[in-house]
């Protein structure tokens, strides 16, 4: 984790402590030192303010992407203007918490970026679409992209921010071939994030945000 505010990160820290499937590999009071961390001991997910001095938590998730790509970040942060949080995204952020959140959001959103490698609600959704953040690359239509009819099912639930395993549990089929479907549908539709894939299937009317 890295805050700068010592009193702050410590609190954080001792809570996430406490859950049960939670190891705290180490902790920082800005983006450098957390990186020097990093390096001897990766972990698999960060947690990181914005404002930091030295380096800042969007300097952070720059350099995680390019040198650390499998460690994924959590932004936990004052700054709610939707400018912020589409510019974070855009730079590689996997998730985006208001400090003003219970622990029980930061628990859950660590769960699913751990299981899913993502976790946006539907107000990050919302404002993610509304920005125009996607990827202009999307043109292809259904037929020339070849999408299965089980294809274009499960990719509507993946829309609903809907598991590996709870798409298996509700459509009757096993995880590894859920596994095998997303990884299809995310090469067919040319996206390469949750984010990209939502706009898609907006734009092809496939899902709405209607969840």
């Amino acid at each position: 984790m890295a805050e700068d505010h010592t009193s702050a990160r410590q609190a954080y820290v001792s809570m996430l402590k406490d859950e049960e499937n939670f190891l705290v590999t180490g902790h920082a009071e800005n983006g450098l030192e957390l990186l020097r961390l990093i390096e001897k001991d990766a972990p698999h997910i960060v947690i990181t303010d914005l404002d930091m001095p030295v380096m800042n938590g969007a300097q952070l998730i720059t350099e995680l992407k390019v040198n650390f790509p499998d460690v994924k970040t959590i932004v936990l942060s004052m700054h709610d203007e939707d400018v912020y949080i589409s510019e974070l995204i855009m730079k590689g952020a996997c998730a985006y918490l208001p400090k003003t959140c219970a622990l029980e959001d930061i628990v859950l959103t660590i769960n699913k970026v751990y299981d899913e490698g993502y976790y946006f609600s539907q107000a990050v959704s919302r404002i993610l679409l509304s920005a125009s953040l996607l990827d202009k690359k999307l043109k292809h239509s259904l037929d020339e992209l070849n999408l299965t009819e089980r294809e274009v099912e499960i990719l509507k639930l993946m829309c609903e921010e809907k598991s590996n395993q709870q798409i298996a549990d509700q459509i009757c089929i096993n995880v590894k071939t859920v596994e095998f479907h997303r990884h299809s549908i995310y090469k067919k539709t040319q996206t390469d994030s949750i984010v990209g894939l939502v706009k898609y299937a907006v734009r092809k009317g496939i899902t709405d945000l209607n969840w």
